[in-house]
């Protein structure tokens, strides 16, 4: 029986085990945390009943590859990014299809990643890393200018992301991060400093097989400013794999992917159009967290996930699959929520407007009639995120605004109890 390990499936646990069985490959969990990361849990799709066993990694490695060996596995996935640096370590020692292991911490930590570029002489932002606010001021006054951002060196979304404006900002956000744990449960050392980009940000997704990158889809993003915060999600408009501004964007991702050493698998990338051309803002070694396996196969013929399946135990096939461009068959929007109410939630009127999209495939609230709701943050604290699906992409533009107005009132609360 061949297997294949997958670390923290989370969110995409069911998606892996669907593609993976189609090939009658038998899977492994494991759980790179003594506890289920709280911020992934949401919208996590792991059982346990799926796999054939289930390990928890408790920071004895030697004790783990014990465990793991009687299996044989023919591959090592990370889910979420989370898993990346336990995956990297158990590829290492199986010998398996993997990324450059010296290069490991540069797909996992935001300023080695930056420094990765730097050496590589990959066009990068300007940064810094800082142990206390006094030497980020510093840095700020000798290298750039406000506004700056300030994050942890190693989290996703945006969490614990802060656009400073002044001195002051920076001073309060700073503290702020280096108190708190990132979402993934890990405290903050050191905060990374970088440069304020302006421009067009783009969210492209890809898979690598023997050094090969193939581009699976590429989107808009629009995002909001929460002052004293920074950007949270608003939409992301799928587009065109070709183009003009598309094909320099992947001719730079593929020098970042060379220069953080993507060899095997999914990488989802960040990546600001400015004045000067693409600058990345962050890669993470992982399927990025806005695929929906049949959204995206629907819209493209392909997806993320199952191509990086195949890239790992199936290489023909990605080779079939690769050898082209995707075409963009339908046109797709995602949705991520966000509000300014707080208070208990008595109704919910926006999953009306909702439900009358014509151009809705699909649709997930966080929250429910009796929950405690917040003002948005972050990724983290969204509401709910929404899928738009259709040929004509002025239908999806007209129902997203419609959404937007709606959800000014998304909620009726009471903010009395509070």
């Amino acid at each position: 029986m061949r297997t294949c390990i997958i670390v923290d499936g989370y969110r995409f646990s069911k998606d892996y085990i669907f593609y993976l069985s189609k090939k009658n490959i038998a899977c492994i969990h494991v759980q790179s945390t003594a506890s289920i990361i709280s911020s992934l849990s949401a919208s996590s799709t792991y059982d346990p009943a799926d796999y054939i066993e289930n390990f928890i990694y408790d920071n004895n490695f030697d004790a783990l590859i014990d465990a793991l060996q009687q299996f044989d596995p023919i591959a090592i996935m990370p889910a979420m990014e989370s898993g990346v640096t336990l995956s990297d370590e158990l590829n290492r020692v199986f010998g398996l299809k993997t990324n450059d292991y010296s290069l490991s911490k540069a797909r996992r930590n935001k300023f080695k990643m930056i420094e990765a570029l730097e050496n590589a002489t990959v066009p990068c932002m300007k940064y810094s890393n800082a142990k206390n606010w006094q030497d980020a001021i510093l840095w700020i006054h000798q290298n750039t200018a406000f506004p700056v951002v300030i994050k942890p060196l190693e989290s996703a979304g945006t969490d614990g992301v802060y656009i400073c404006e002044t001195e002051a900002d920076l001073k309060i956000n700073f503290k702020k991060i280096m108190r708190q744990n990132n979402c993934f449960g890990m405290s903050n050392e050191s905060v990374l400093v970088q440069e304020f980009l302006r421009g067009t940000e783009y969210m492209i997704n890809s898979v690598s097989c023997e050094g090969n990158h193939y581009f699976t889809d590429i989107w808009r993003c629009h995002k909001r400013y929460i002052k004293n915060h920074g950007m949270i999600y608003d939409r992301e408009e799928l587009i065109a794999s070709d183009g003009f501004i598309q094909n320099q964007i992947k001719s730079y991702l593929a020098r970042v992917l060379k220069a953080v050493g993507f060899h095997y698998g999914a990488a989802h990338a960040e990546i600001m159009w400015t004045e000067k051309g693409p600058i990345l803002i962050e890669i993470g070694a992982r399927v990025g967290g806005n695929v929906n396996c049949v959204a995206h196969t629907q819209c493209l013929g392909v997806n993320q996930l199952e191509l990086n399946v195949d890239a790992y135990v199936d290489e023909p096939r990605y080779i079939r699959k690769a050898k082209y461009p995707y075409a963009l068959l339908k046109n797709a929007m995602t949705i991520l929520l966000s509000t300014d109410q707080n208070g208990i939630i008595e109704s919910i009127p926006i999953l009306e407007k909702i439900k009358s999209c014509q151009s809705l495939f699909w649709y997930r609230l966080n929250v429910k009639v009796g929950d405690v709701i917040h003002s948005t943050r972050d990724l983290f604290s969204s509401p709910g995120k929404i899928i738009l699906i259709h040929e004509e992409s002025d239908l999806i533009f007209q129902e997203y605004t419609m959404l937007m107005d709606a959800m000014k009132n998304a909620f009726i609360v009471n903010d009395e109890v509070l």
